[in-house]
């Protein structure tokens, strides 16, 4: 089938990037209205462009790309954020090679074009994109807490925060996200967004301590089983102890909301600061934490020895490896890993492989969400006793974790 795609930043084709979001992912007609604003929104912060797909007559299908920086074990490298990938409802399935499959390969040779290391994108379904390189690289878990569990404390150092505040909750959140594992800047133009459209929709508190900024967190409200719960929808803490400081905040609303949920790294033993500590094994009467635990965001490395000699490694941590990655495209990227002193250098190779594995299962393993101990064992990457142990200096510190969607 002919396909027309072209990469676009003109005020005048929003209306057909949101037409055909619509017919991609809505349910009525009457449903435009709310995504043309959308799409207005994220052209306005100046930091995404649109792909379109028309069959000669009709658009069918798009792509954004937003440009982004991720940090990754104390390093920041150039990300591409994809999001809206879709075909309207008419056009799926029409040949042997479908629009989606051709929007994602040219979204990759933009990334490319672009020089961007990382690409990154959060899926409806990870089997899909697991055929473009995309790796899983986020865990999650979701805490429905009764607020009668939430350790008790007081107010004080907390208050509503003002546009006076802006610049300290940006500098918390940024530090946050640097001191994280793949975790997004937010630029001035998304913070923009972010306290002109979504703020009013909920509160965003403060918490100061000795004048400094230790924490915020941006709370909403819903309904649930007739009973109310607060949504701590965004939330930064500098330190454990500056998020005690916020649950025991939290715990002071307690007359107003049944329970709180927040959304927290998996390796974050939140029921340990709970006075119930157990997620039960069985019914029980008694109030407790209920997690829901799920995977988001996928990744890609586009450029292996930018990211890998980029990366703070260990500064105990020393060894060589020759590592074969299995690109889906059909290529193989194969080369020398050189670890000493806390830095890598890559260079090219032709040695038989210590490392072998496709391109999802490696985005996997060097950005921590898989350590390569359990890559192996698993049959999922084929490694040396030496070039494992070497691979599993990745896994350490904080699980991977964003506090941006897109």
């Amino acid at each position: 089938m002919p396909l027309d795609l072209t990469w676009t930043t003109d005020p005048a084709d929003l209306t057909r990037v949101a037409r055909v979001r619509l017919q991609t992912y809505r349910h009525a007609e009457n449903g435009f209205a709310q995504m043309l604003a959308t799409t207005n929104t994220e052209h306005a912060s100046g930091e995404c462009e649109f792909l379109l797909a028309t069959d000669g007559t009709n658009d069918i299908g798009t792509t954004t790309a937003w440009s982004f920086n991720m940090h990754s074990r104390r390093a920041v490298f150039p990300c591409q954020g994809v999001a809206w990938v879709g075909t309207i409802k008419t056009a799926r399935r029409r040949g042997d090679e479908g629009v989606a499959t051709r929007l994602m390969h040219a979204t990759l040779a933009r990334a490319r074009e672009r020089e961007f290391v990382v690409t990154a994108l959060m899926p409806f379904r990870a089997s899909f994109y697991q055929h473009f390189g995309y790796g899983l690289a986020e865990r999650r878990t979701d805490w429905t807490i009764p607020i009668s569990l939430l350790p008790r404390g007081k107010s004080d150092g907390f208050t509503f925060a003002t546009p006076a505040d802006h610049a300290d909750i940006h500098a918390a959140r940024e530090q946050q996200a640097r001191t994280g594992q793949c975790d997004l800047t937010r630029s001035n133009a998304r913070w923009n967004l972010f306290h002109t459209n979504d703020e009013p929709n909920g509160f965003t508190v403060v918490h100061r301590a000795g004048g400094t900024v230790r924490g915020w967190m941006w709370l909403k409200h819903f309904h649930k089983d007739g009973r109310d719960v607060l949504h701590v929808a965004d939330a930064s803490w500098e330190s454990p102890d500056a998020l005690r400081r916020q649950l025991e905040f939290l715990s002071t609303l307690r007359d107003q909301y049944a329970s709180v949920l927040m959304s927290l790294p998996t390796d974050l033993p939140l029921t340990r600061l709970l006075s119930e500590p157990q997620v039960p094994h069985r019914l029980v009467n008694h109030p407790v934490a209920e997690p829901r635990v799920y995977t988001r965001m996928q990744v890609r490395i586009l450029d292996h020895a930018r990211f890998l000699s980029g990366l703070h490694w260990p500064a105990e941590v020393t060894g060589h490896a020759t590592i074969a990655v299995r690109e889906c495209e059909g290529t193989e990227s194969k080369f020398r890993l050189d670890v000493d002193a806390g830095h890598a250098t890559v260079s090219a190779s032709t040695r038989e492989p210590d490392v072998s594995c496709p391109d999802h299962v490696w985005a996997s393993v060097v950005t921590g969400d898989l350590s390569a101990t359990s890559a192996r064992h698993w049959g999922l990457l084929h490694a040396t006793d030496a070039a494992t142990r070497l691979l599993d200096a990745l896994s350490e510190g904080p699980t991977p974790f964003s506090n941006e969607y897109f």
